[in-house]
């Protein structure tokens, strides 16, 4: 029996550390089969839930508000939780049911404590990834006692082959990995808060089991790197660096750990605790002080006061990364100004520098803030009126008189954002770290990779978001640097998991490093966002710049992230809440100490902590959302929607570039920006953007969003959408259904298949009528308005509207029911394929040939030049919403 308890938490941690997608994602029936296995170890575990069944009701009761606060994993502990009391509460005696509820008790309990530690884990790895000298003298010691023939470099253990020298990063990751870390936490929580005989002896000895273990394996891991790589045949592909984090080379590497401690460690039980009535009480002294630690604890770490806003006068530095003559001399290969804002994005200009710019990134922030731009050196006159300075990519370096103005404007009080770029390209990381390291971190001369998918680098919003991020919601990066903070006092307001990052690779015309994998990489998590403060001021610091270019700046969550960052810095300080996360702190170990002398307060005391800490979140979200809202606007824009709920059968860019593929409408919704018209100075400009619209069933604001498109609807709206969309219309909004002919509907999945498909595969297709076509489902949308498209037939001619240039189409349908704009001239006739419909304040448009605006049709990429053709394709749309918003 004395195997269970350290299974149990062993099969936790695993479970854990799989769940938190640290090391990339796992399959869910993966962890959810090993969190299964260890509930049912955690019977074996005497839990002390000694309580009336009022009692006990109580402690549910303060469970259940996590359940709903927490996100997806992290709620799975109160889950456990909530259903121990229930068992124990119908079987409050000893019995299956009994031992079942304490399991489970205990498994929750280990659950949430392994939940904080991954937090912790990975918020310490971040910000120090590599492991100190006095580890990694040790480690190559014992690598070099074992045989392999080596030389450490820093943090690198290099060792040698015939093929290649392999330089091993010593990271905490690789020597103490997450579910090591989740097992060391609810191991000696369970040998220190369990009523045991020798506490302090089981202790010491489960710790120098620990350390002795770290170092074999150690050891043994770097040995199998080197054996693994020496057998590899000359001809094969070195492509072992992957196992250094495979989570379940780690979970291999915890077995035996788990079996000498339950051999050597003894957790027994005093058999001498009083089961007196009073046990069977709510313990208030205990359960009083853990909820109001849990509740300060929160607020100490999580809760960030915004100060008094400022005038909101934006300054953006264009002196530093323009290219003038000493930058091609510099740096001959860059050809352009990747993040420049002074030539607008419009109708006009085509090609790779049109979209890779800062232009629509201008003007969006004009309308929220009374922005300039910096054309010369930076000096304090010019910062004089200034309240937040953007200093991006800048590839001429900063002169000292320059270096000392910007941190005399930051310690006044001012907002400074740094924007950094992957691979210090064209030397924008060593220019921008000249001011960074004065302000005590520095952007790394890196690249980030997904570990599942190099090129796929996904966002997930935190639990308790920074106010400079809490607006945004899930986000794709590019390909991003990341940041070392180093022992900077500040946090990390966007912090990547499950990523892996190369060095700068200087034969390279951009220094991008070719993504393979390789054992000098870090892993894990990463820094990509980092918020401190210098002086009086805020300082943010930010390291994908490409994301912000007019390419990827309206795809979801990156301009709100922009104006979070912005609006944040718009403020001043705030008052510190250093205090309350010490007094949390010592209101905790005070709460240690009651309980270790009183085992039964055990439970009543975490769960009280954890209410407070439930609390607490909930009131970090109010005060930060109240404190700091979201900008509002303070000059009029065009918002034009795109729908995701009903149209899921094409496919809208997340990453900024765009694929050419059959599915795809990225060009399509990017040329709404070219209709911005420019800010100009003393003249207000009019910006056009777009929006994601992620579900029908709540009310749109026509105010907010006066246009919504519907591209090629395929999924069938529910009566709710259907009157939102009703009253979206009636209030003034115009809503565009866009149709094509069923045989040209294709999903993502599809059109790839298609795609890549030969003819003997279309035939199979065929002979077994395999369907490959979507359905559209633009009718149960249009009927709703008194609107039909014909998709019987499909078309194909010559577009013709008033004011609009002719346009070849096909695979288009005929539309029926409201008053005609665009006809389509086919060798049968003029067929109506464009109509509006007025209802209500405002109007349907219905229009039969969307597949002519696809990426395919409209130049496949967006660094293609039209030519004539598809120029008039662009030139069409210009003058579609143009006339949709008279």
């Amino acid at each position: 029996m004395r195997l269970f308890p350290w299974l149990a938490i062993g099969l936790l941690a695993t479970a854990c550390f799989l769940a938190s997608g640290f090391f990339g994602t796992f399959e869910t029936r993966s962890w959810v089969l090993l969190l299964a296995l260890g509930v049912v170890c955690s019977m074996t575990v005497d839990v002390d839930v000694r309580a009336r069944p009022r009692t006990i009701g109580i402690l549910a009761a303060c469970t259940l508000p996590a359940v709903f606060v927490l996100h997806d994993v992290e709620r799975i502990g109160p889950l456990l939780m909530l259903g121990g009391f229930g068992l124990v509460a119908v079987q409050n005696t000893h019995g299956l049911l009994n031992r079942a509820g304490r399991g489970a008790l205990f498994a929750g309990g280990v659950w949430i404590a392994q939940s904080v530690t991954m937090f912790v884990y990975g918020t310490l790895t971040a910000r120090v990834p590599e492991l100190p000298r006095f580890l990694t003298e040790p480690i190559s010691f014992l690598v070099g006692v074992a045989g392999v023939d080596h030389a450490l470099d820093g943090a690198r253990l290099v060792m040698f082959s015939m093929r290649a020298k392999h330089a091993l990063a010593l990271t905490w990751s690789w020597f103490a990995d997450p579910g090591f870390a989740c097992f060391f936490v609810a191991g000696t929580a369970f040998l220190v808060l369990r009523a045991t005989r020798g506490r302090l002896g089981s202790w010491l000895r489960f710790v120098g089991i620990c350390v002795v273990w770290l170092f074999v394996r150690a050891t043994v891991s770097a040995t199998l790197f080197m054996h693994t790589a020496l057998l590899t045949d000359y001809d094969e592909e070195l492509a072992h660096a992957k196992d250094l984090w495979n989570p379940w080379f780690d979970a291999a590497y915890l077995l035996p750990l788990v079996l000498f401690l339950a051999w050597l460690v003894r957790a027994k039980p005093s058999h001498d605790l009083p089961a007196s009535e009073t046990s069977r009480l709510l313990p208030l002294r205990e359960s009083t002080l853990a909820g109001l630690a849990g509740f300060a604890v929160i607020l100490g770490f999580f809760w960030f006061p915004s100060g008094e806003r400022k005038a909101g006068r934006v300054l953006i530095d264009e002196y530093h990364s323009q290219v003038s003559e000493w930058t091609r001399s510099r740096w001959p290969a860059k050809r352009y100004d990747t993040v420049g804002t002074q030539r607008p994005y419009d109708t006009e200009w085509y090609g790779e520098d049109a979209a890779y710019n800062y232009a629509s990134l201008y003007e969006y922030c004009a309308l929220h803030y009374d922005v300039d731009r910096l054309l010369t050196r930076i000096d304090d006159t010019r910062l004089a009126n200034v309240d937040v300075l953007v200093l991006k990519v800048p590839t001429r370096e900063f002169e000292d008189s320059e270096v000392r103005a910007v941190l005399d404007f930051t310690k006044r009080g001012g907002g400074l954002l740094l924007i950094g770029e992957h691979t210090s390209v064209f030397g924008s990381g060593v220019s921008i770290n000249q001011i960074a390291r004065e302000l005590g971190f520095e952007f790394r001369y890196d690249c980030l990779f997904g570990i599942d998918e190099v090129f796929h680098q996904s966002y997930e919003p935190w639990l308790m978001p920074h106010p400079a991020s809490q607006h945004m919601g899930p986000m794709e990066f590019a390909i991003s640097c990341s940041i070392d903070p180093g022992f900077t006092w500040g946090t990390a307001f966007l912090r990547g998991i499950g990523l892996k990052n190369l060095d700068a690779d200087y034969h390279a015309r951009n220094a991008y490093p070719q993504p393979n994998d390789s054992a000098q990489m870090l892993a894990g998590s990463f820094v990509q966002g980092f918020a401190t403060d210098f002086g009086e001021g805020r300082v943010l610091a930010f390291t994908d710049s490409t994301i912000m270019a007019n390419f990827s700046f309206f795809e979801p969550g990156k301009s709100e992230l922009f104006l979070g960052m912005l609006e944040w810095l718009d403020h001043e300080q705030g008052m510190p809440t250093s205090w309350l996360a010490l007094t949390g702190l010592a209101l905790a170990l005070g709460v240690l100490v009651l309980v270790i002398r009183r085992p039964s307060t055990l439970v009543p005391a975490f769960t009280f902590a954890l209410l407070g800490s439930t609390i607490g979140i909930v009131t970090v979200h109010a005060a930060n959302a109240t404190s700091m809202p979201f900008p509002e606007r303070k000059r009029p824009c065009v918002a034009v929607g795109f729908d995701r709920s009903l149209c899921t059968a094409i496919s809208l860019p997340e990453r900024g570039f765009i694929g050419g593929k059959d599915d795809g409408y990225g060009l399509f919704e990017r040329a709404i920006q070219r209709l911005t018209k420019p800010v100009l100075p003393g003249e207000p400009g009019l910006p056009w953007i777009t929006r994601r619209v992620t579900t029908l069933e709540d009310p749109i604001d026509p105010a907010q969003l006066p246009m919504l498109t519907l591209v090629q609807p395929s999924e069938v709206p529910t009566a709710s959408a259907l009157d939102n969309l009703k009253s979206y219309v009636e209030h003034g909004g115009t809503l565009v259904v866009m149709s094509t002919a069923p045989g040209a509907m294709l999903s993502p999945k599809d059109a790839d298949a298609r795609k890549d498909a030969n003819e003997i595969q279309l035939a199979i297709r065929a002979m077994f009528r395999i369907d490959t076509e979507v359905r559209s489902t633009a009718n149960a949308v249009l009927e709703a308005f008194g609107l039909r498209a014909d998709e019987s037939k499909a078309l194909a001619g010559t577009l013709h509207a008033k004011g609009f240039p002719d346009v070849e189409a096909e695979h288009a349908v005929a539309i029926e029911g409201g008053d005609p704009f665009v006809v389509l001239e086919t060798s049968d006739g003029n067929v109506n394929v464009g109509m509006t419909k007025a209802f209500g304040r405002g109007k349907v448009v219905a229009l039969g040939f969307a597949s002519r605006f696809r990426d395919t049709a409209m130049g496949i990429t967006p660094d293609v030049i039209p030519d004539e053709t598809v120029r008039s394709v662009y030139d069409f749309e210009f003058a579609l919403w143009r006339s949709l918003r008279k």
